[in-house]
């Protein structure tokens, strides 16, 4: 599996959200919207997803998009992370890309 992210907007408010991105999968699907984020220590990834309330009045949340294994949830976040590392570090966006993943 080949995933190529791009970093599209750097956060300025200095909360959790530091940036968010636009992945490639494949040459064949984008994903647009995902959030970087670092919580606690850790950096993660939020995909896009919806909300809606429910008939008891309840907030719930669903993915639009997921990954459907550890490994490849693994692999998009350390993707994501380092096309942003890269950002930052010269100043200019930068495609980064991940050759080296067999999925299904």
């Amino acid at each position: 599996m080949e995933i190529k992210v791009r970093i599209k907007q750097i956060a300025n408010d200095n909360g959790f959200t530091k940036a968010f991105a636009d992945m490639v999968i494949d040459d064949s699907v984008i994903v647009h919207g995902v959030r970087l984020y670092e919580k606690d220590g850790r950096r993660n990834v939020s995909m896009p997803f919806r909300s809606w309330t429910d008939r008891n009045g309840e907030k719930k949340i669903s993915d639009i998009v997921h990954a459907v294994t550890f490994d490849v949830r693994k692999e998009i976040i350390d993707t994501a992370w380092k096309a942003y590392d890269a950002f930052i570090e010269s100043g200019k966006n930068t495609t980064v890309e991940r050759r080296d993943m067999n999925a299904w």
